[in-house]
């Protein structure tokens, strides 16, 4: 599945050398351990500055990139998205076309052109820098379950992107890309020293604000080619673990695979091997109905609130909870349960907590220690590979 480079591999440079040598000094003298499952209960909290490493946007360069969308009936992935609304006015004939390499649909339409010109006048016109926060705003119920599936497609299309190669400029480094060697892998790094790396996968608790499956990516890559199980055996494994989209996500990788560049059950490596011809076809409603607003209401969404709930026992009982690449919303810090009521001590009890702060101004940290109930010094102002590198301590 995982084979040898068609394309090369990216080289740690600047920063990520600095913090690579950093880590083999430490881990030179290591051996196997079992302190950390056998003494930790460990909590990972994980935003979108967790992913830029890695290729993908932040919240307000996606919304940037929606912006600047040039919408195109000639798309074939924006008719399949406007597909089923009821503001599309259209039928759709749909011609089962089938080839040696791909099979998909071929469309006869006639799609209401003030549709798309609408959203285009909103997203544009409005002055929001946040995207959950705009689609907050927009009353025209299938205007927001377009921005939802639009927004979808966006972040599909950055994992596609975010494999390929990394062209370098003359005295340049790299772009960041999942070529990058960043923090996912550094932390499995240390937990492969761990003499039952397996439980202590199995019983840390990973509570994701991202739509994207880089961390899944990277697990089952690890255990496909690091530790020899079959892809269905990683997959399993990784189902098993105790990974919370809290907002949902785009879906499991053995229905949609990574940036949807081959079919799910294929054998084709993703970072090395040329994409699929044709990229198999995507049912966005599905994937809209799994992803979750920070505005919209859980009750509403299905597993939302057994999520939550599944987050909050995680965060009760840690001993030790890591805050990465998050920018600490009231709202999203409740739902996982670290947001103390109002006249009681924080509800995560005895655990350590530690935060990433990279980009955060002095006011903004000094808010969210104060939102916490913590020190300003929980706060560290480095980025998520230092991060690991110098606290995640297995």
């Amino acid at each position: 599945m995982f084979g040898g480079s068609r394309r090369g591999s990216a080289a740690p440079f600047g920063r990520r050398g600095a913090a690579w040598l950093r880590f083999l000094v430490i881990m030179i003298s290591a051996k196997p351990s079992i302190r950390a499952t056998e003494e930790l209960n460990d909590v990972f909290v994980i935003g979108a500055g967790a992913s830029v490493p890695y290729g993908f946007p932040t919240g307000v360069r996606l919304l940037s990139q929606l912006r600047q969308e040039q919408l195109s009936y000639n798309d074939r992935p924006l008719l399949e998205i406007l597909d089923s609304l009821d503001a599309q006015q259209r039928t759709a004939q749909f011609d089962r076309c089938t080839s040696e390499y791909f099979e998909t649909r071929c469309w006869d339409h006639s799609p209401d052109p003030s549709f798309c010109l609408r959203w285009t006048k909103m997203i544009r016109g409005s002055v929001i820098l946040s995207i959950d926060q705009f689609l907050k705003n927009v009353e025209d119920k299938n205007l927001r379950e377009f921005g939802k599936r639009w927004m979808a497609r966006k972040i599909l299309n950055a994992e596609a992107n975010a494999c390929d190669e990394p062209k370098q400029a003359d005295n340049q480094s790299t772009s960041s890309s999942m070529h990058s060697i960043d923090w996912i892998q550094q932390f499995l790094t240390r937990v492969d020293l761990l003499g039952n790396w397996d439980e202590y996968l199995r019983r840390a608790a990973f509570l994701t604000f991202n739509y994207d499956r880089v961390l899944e990516f990277f697990l089952e890559r690890y255990l496909v080619v690091d530790k020899n199980l079959s892809r269905d055996e990683a997959r399993s494994f990784v189902e098993d673990m105790q990974i919370h989209h809290m907002n949902g996500y785009l879906g499991p990788l053995s229905e949609i695979s990574f940036g949807n560049l081959t079919d799910p059950n294929s054998e084709l490596d993703p970072l090395f091997d040329p994409p699929s011809r044709h990229a198999p076809s995507v049912k966005w409603s599905a994937v809209a109905n799994r992803m979750r607003t920070v505005w919209e209401d859980p009750d509403h969404h299905p597993d939302a609130k057994e999520t939550q709930a599944k987050a909050k026992e995680a965060t009760s009982k840690a001993k030790r909870i890591f805050v990465i690449g998050t920018s600490f919303i009231p709202e999203n810090l409740e739902a996982i349960g670290l947001l103390p009521v109002e006249g009681t001590t924080k509800p995560w009890g005895q655990a350590n907590l530690l935060a990433t702060a990279k980009g955060l101004s002095k006011a903004q940290m000094i808010r969210a220690a104060d939102q916490l109930k913590v020190r300003g010094k929980n706060f560290l102002d480095m980025n998520a590979l230092d991060f690991v590198v110098d606290h995640v301590v297995l």
